[in-house]
């Protein structure tokens, strides 16, 4: 039996209107891609990184990087993501324990299939068999408190999203990794002195929730590269 001529036409209607709504949605994510990327702040060197410490407000998701307590020893303030609430980022004063650029994690990440060539996210412990895994990468790894918890690369929402770690914009995390060294103090509480001041000026970057994952790109050496050059501001 054919179909109708209405009938066609409202196939052939939804069909364009799913066209379009594919072509809106990689349009926005396109668009979305580029502000998040472009995404940038100043960061100044420290002229004795002895006295650099590292000050989370988990209320404000924001990261200041000081050789100091007052307003001029600030080195660098960004947004940064913390932990969700089933999953909160730990309070207290600890010390960087360890910098590794290239880290990856150690128990979750991809399970690629050759013979499909599909990805699916897994954990060591539970990757299929016949599929290769690459562990999750953590670039500019900034370990605090103990192995599980470190500031990192990875997107930055406007609301606590992480499992724990403090996730950093991958154009700011290079320069948070040069400016701490083991031993640096990181002091994290609810709220910072700097957050009714300098707190409400920092810009944050576009909401990157509509980007798909990118298993091939996270598999791949260059996500440790997938910043922009690391520059000083004067």
């Amino acid at each position: 039996m054919h179909a109708s001529l209405p009938s066609i036409i409202v196939i052939a209607a939804a069909a364009g209107l799913a066209s379009c709504s594919h072509r809106a949605t990689t349009s926005r994510q396109a668009a979305v891609r580029a502000a998040y990327d472009s995404f940038d702040l100043p960061a100044r060197k420290a002229s004795n990184p002895s006295k650099v410490t590292v000050r989370i407000s988990l209320d404000k998701q924001l990261m200041y990087i000081a050789e100091g307590d007052r307003h001029q020893d600030i080195l660098l303030a960004a947004p940064v993501c913390v932990g969700a609430p089933g999953s909160p980022t730990p309070r207290g004063t600890f010390r960087v324990r360890a910098k590794d650029k290239n880290h990856r994690a150690n128990t979750h990440g991809w399970a690629w299939n050759p013979a499909t060539g599909a990805y699916r996210r897994c954990y060591r412990a539970t990757c299929p068999e016949g599929s290769r895994f690459t562990p999750t990468p953590m670039p500019y790894w900034i370990e605090f408190c103990s192995a599980s918890y470190g500031m990192h690369t990875e997107y930055v929402h406007p609301r606590p999203k992480s499992h724990g770690c403090i996730r950093m914009h991958k154009n700011i995390a290079p320069k948070a990794f040069a400016l701490v060294r083991v031993g640096t103090p990181v002091i994290i509480a609810g709220s910072q002195p700097w957050d009714a001041t300098i707190g409400t000026a920092v810009p944050r970057p576009v909401d990157p929730s509509c980007l798909p994952d990118t298993p091939a790109k996270d598999c791949s050496p260059a996500i440790f590269s997938d910043h922009k050059p690391l520059a000083w501001h004067e």
